[in-house]
């Protein structure tokens, strides 16, 4: 469960005034956030060449050593920081360790089942109504596959929206966005699924097994 954001704030003060202690009771209390946003994005590939512990760890060191600054700075609330750095550590990872893969490196991500289900409500509540539990559960062994084949932002978009429940201008700080056009991105994005699924279903029924 996320820390209130009094909390946090007076976590942050107390950094501010020399309060080692604080700092390590700052990203103990954090650490479980960073994993949970780890888990949801590292793909089965990236996951076979380095452990995903090890990114939470570097993430947690790396916001250690960046602390003062963002002290000084505060461009952005400080969890939504640790997910930017989180975020952009991932980033460099798939660069480093995927950069000659010729296949997306989302090709193996697996989205939690609940995950998947938000995002099957999210993208077929307004226009369908309620799914029965046969339909959603066949959506949702789709939602993985067809998420792969989606731009990193149009992803990162419905994972942050749907799955994470962040708000709009959270999403748009960590994907260096524009605040004012993310909404309409999400908008699109889950257009995209819709169709995506879609298209799958028809497929599927014009090339039975």
């Amino acid at each position: 469960m996320a820390l209130q954001s009094s909390h946090v704030e007076r976590l942050l003060q107390r950094i501010a005034g020399g309060d080692a202690s604080a700092k390590d009771e700052l990203l103990a209390s954090h650490r479980p956030l960073v994993r949970e946003f780890i888990r949801l994005r590292i793909d089965r590939g990236l996951a076979q060449r380095v452990d995903p512990s090890d990114v939470v760890q570097e993430t947690l060191i790396e916001v250690s050593q960046r602390l003062e600054d963002f002290l000084q700075r505060r461009p952005m609330p400080f969890a939504t920081w640790l997910r930017k750095t989180a975020y952009q550590n991932l980033a460099r990872l798939r660069r480093t360790h995927l950069f000659t893969e010729s296949r997306s490196p989302f090709r193996e991500l697996s989205i939690p089942k609940s995950g998947s289900l938000l995002i099957v409500d999210a993208v077929f509540r307004s226009e369908e109504g309620p799914l029965s539990k046969l339909v959603r559960d066949e959506l949702v062994k789709r939602v993985n596959e067809f998420l792969s084949q989606l731009s990193d932002d149009d992803r990162e978009l419905i994972l942050m929206r749907t799955c994470e429940g962040l708000d709009n201008a959270t999403v748009a700080n960590i994907l260096d966005l524009d605040p004012r056009l993310c909404s309409k991105r999400f908008a699109r994005a889950l257009l995209k699924v819709r169709k995506g699924l879609r298209d799958q279903e028809a497929d599927s029924s014009n090339h039975p097994m």
